[in-house]
């Protein structure tokens, strides 16, 4: 399968619940490469969100929503998922090189490898 993204794009995608309930339609971060996903199938994603209920630490608000071809201001969230391409259905848009390196320090401070 060719995927039509790769990392800093945003896409449309089925999106789990942490209980793995549900999986409904929303925009989400793409973290992996294409290349990653042509050679497993998978594609690693991580939430984009309005915000607005709750906070978690490390969200990194997008200072260009317009860009990443999201309608409201949102954002990134530290929860992942590795989803099957199929479950990959559009690209929207992708983040800017400033909004990219906030996320990248935000993932960073998270995650010190």
């Amino acid at each position: 399968m060719t995927v039509f993204w790769t990392a800093g794009d945003v896409a449309v995608a089925l999106f789990p619940y942490s209980d793995l309930s549900l999986a409904p339609a929303r925009p989400a971060l793409v973290l992996s490469t294409g290349e990653f996903a042509e050679l497993t199938g998978n594609t690693v994603l991580a939430m984009i969100t309005t915000g607005l209920r709750s906070t978690w630490p490390f969200d990194t608000r997008l200072q260009d929503h317009e860009s990443a071809g999201l309608r409201v201001s949102s954002v990134v969230r530290m929860r992942l998922a590795t989803v099957a391409n199929a479950r990959v259905a559009s690209r929207l848009g992708r983040l800017s090189e400033a909004d990219c390196a906030n996320v990248s320090a935000a993932f960073a401070r998270a995650f010190p490898l």
